[in-house]
């Protein structure tokens, strides 16, 4: 019986098994961020978004006689509100928004792993972008 080892064999094997697993996991890459982007909101979407306003009822002499709403909410600019209210709002609900890219992994682990301690879905790990998005 004649074995010949050959590192030559051995090389083009490998580097086949290496560029076929590399390729397998591109097409899951791409098959995987398909999946998860086929049903995103169109940006203009986000940019021409409107929320329901509180409606103003005025008297002829332009004095307010009352407010219709079901939620009430009037629109401001950034440049009329306080500086600290952004700041304020990504503490309390995305402190880390400028460390990650709308998807926090660390933070939906961490919320898994502890509903699954608790026995019940009771925290979350979604980013201010992914709430948004859900809402759009």
């Amino acid at each position: 019986m004649n074995i010949s080892f050959s590192w030559k064999k051995l090389t083009l094997w490998l580097v086949g098994i290496f560029l076929f697993c590399a390729l397998a996991a591109g097409g899951a890459a791409a098959m995987l961020l398909y999946w998860a982007s086929r049903d995103l909101p169109n940006i203009t979407r986000i940019a021409d978004y409107a929320p329901p306003q509180a409606t103003t009822v005025l008297a002829r002499d332009g004095s307010v006689l009352g407010l219709l709403y079901h939620e009430k909410r009037f629109v401001i600019g950034l440049k009329d509100m306080s500086r600290f209210l952004p700041m304020a709002f990504l503490a309390a609900e995305d402190d880390a928004f400028y460390r990650h890219m709308g998807v926090d992994p660390v933070a939906i682990v961490r919320a898994a792993i502890n509903n699954f301690r608790k026995g019940r879905a009771g925290e979350g790990g979604s980013t201010i972008t992914q709430q948004l998005i859900k809402q759009l």
